[in-house]
């Protein structure tokens, strides 16, 4: 019926859409290669630096905070802050991790007082 009235649905403007299209895909294309091949292609990691930086952030605390204590994590950051050390470094000096951490120490301790009741 359409056809009869010359009314099909034609859009004279599919070609420049088409083109515009097609034009805008090989910019994104070059927009992402220029930056891998000029700038992200042979970037190595410098991993002493890397461990330097993850050793003395203050983050660290929040890890140690099942392990050690919310107290001893709290005082171990500012100690951190203040004197600019390393967590790990202030860790490893107050001996909270001597061959193991004190958290196995603390779970051994409390799992063999389970274990063992005292009958006296």
């Amino acid at each position: 019926m359409t056809a009869e009235d010359g009314q099909l649905p034609l859009n004279a403007f599919e070609p420049i859409i088409l083109h515009s299209l097609s034009k805008s895909i090989t910019q994104l294309q070059s927009a992402c290669r220029t930056p891998a091949e000029r700038c992200v292609s042979g970037i190595t990691a410098n991993t002493e630096r890397l461990r330097a930086t993850v050793e003395n952030s203050i983050g660290l605390v929040t890890a140690l905070n099942p392990h050690i204590g919310y107290t001893a994590a709290t005082d171990i950051a500012k100690e951190a802050l203040a004197t600019g050390r390393g967590v790990a470094e202030l860790v490893l000096e107050k001996g909270r991790q001597a061959g193991r951490p004190s958290c196995c120490a603390r779970r051994s301790s409390r799992a063999a007082a389970h274990r063992q009741p005292d009958l006296r």
